[in-house]
């Protein structure tokens, strides 16, 4: 009748807000986790550039947080792989199996500096079966392999001075079977060698 109305279309949408309430406090609930780990977490995509990382990466790395890790990093072959072959072997075994689990590497943090991390990767693939990004774990290991090598200084240190010491020096079983001995013992004992 020549009359001017407003039509109002409804629609309820509390369920469509209670499953963004949930989704939020699920996002809350493994985001805290994630970011507190003690392990680094990752994601990195297929041409090297992190797509995530927890609070952890970033401190091993040397970066101020995960954003400025993700900012800064452009190409980890070569910001943050010391040796780029490293890089080569850890594609070639996530091309062949998937992923590979314990790697001991190089990587350098964000002042230069030179540490040892063990990395577990794990490819992460769409319905496609085309690869998303690499998932893995880090953790620094420089104290360890540190003390590997004053480990395996000593035991250099030991055997010398074991092998060239002037006495015979030698360990028997108990049964009386000869397990160890040094060239000067074998020398005393009418022997060419140990």
């Amino acid at each position: 009748d020549n009359n001017e109305y407003l039509l109002t279309i409804m629609s309820d949408i509390t369920e469509l807000n209670l499953s963004r309430e949930a989704l939020t406090i699920s996002e809350e609930k493994y985001r805290r986790p994630f970011d507190d780990a003690q392990i680094g977490i990752y994601q990195v995509n297929p041409v090297g550039r992190f797509v995530t990382a927890n609070k952890t990466v970033a401190r091993i790395l040397g970066y101020e947080s995960p954003e400025d890790l993700i900012n800064s990093v452009t190409d980890i072959t070569s910001q943050v792989y010391v040796n780029p072959e490293d890089r080569e072997k850890a594609l070639e075994w996530l091309r062949k199996d998937g992923f590979f689990e314990n790697f001991q590497l190089q990587n350098r943090q964000k002042n230069g500096n030179i540490i040892w991390v063990e990395a577990s990767v794990y490819i992460i693939k769409d319905d496609n079966g085309n690869v998303l990004y690499h998932e893995g774990t880090t953790k620094d290991i420089t104290v360890l392999k540190q003390a590997e090598e004053q480990l395996k200084g000593s035991q250099e240190q030991y055997r010398s001075l074991f092998d060239n010491v002037p006495i015979g020096i030698y360990q028997v079983s108990p049964s009386g079977r000869i397990m160890t001995i040094n060239g000067a013992a074998a020398r005393i004992l009418g022997y060419d060698s140990p």
